[in-house]
């Protein structure tokens, strides 16, 4: 279904074609009101250790619903997009969690979601 969705968006804009991983963070709703699971991209992500266990920083805007749900449930799920999840670029990287449901619109898109660790995050 991803194919599918990807074949019918039409040719890639040129930020979807780096050479370097893509990453996406999944996170679920904070307990406020109005709290909404979502999904970003990621615009840093490093390594920063790996003993004794893995530790990877992120570079999340301050303000976002992702950096808010993730800061209050000290979790979430990374994610590493692939070609297929081009046509998502401009859905979870230039829209707020706050005003549009991500997720709902990812499957609206021909998109699966799975729930991993708690968290709903893209199937394939």
């Amino acid at each position: 279904a991803a194919a599918a969705a990807a074949a019918a968006a039409g040719p890639l804009p040129p930020f979807a074609r780096l050479s370097t991983p893509v990453y996406s963070l999944a996170t679920a709703a904070a307990g406020g009101p109005g709290g909404r699971a979502t999904m970003n991209l990621v615009t840093y992500c490093s390594p920063v250790a790996v003993q004794p266990t893995r530790k990877l920083a992120l570079g999340l805007y301050r303000g976002t619903l992702s950096r808010d749900n993730a800061l209050e449930a000290g979790r979430g799920v990374l994610q590493v997009l692939r070609e297929c999840h081009a046509p998502l670029f401009a859905l979870l990287g230039q829209t707020s969690g706050r005003e549009v449901d991500k997720l709902a619109e990812a499957e609206a898109r021909g998109f699966a979601l799975e729930e991993r660790w708690g968290v709903a995050t893209l199937r394939d």
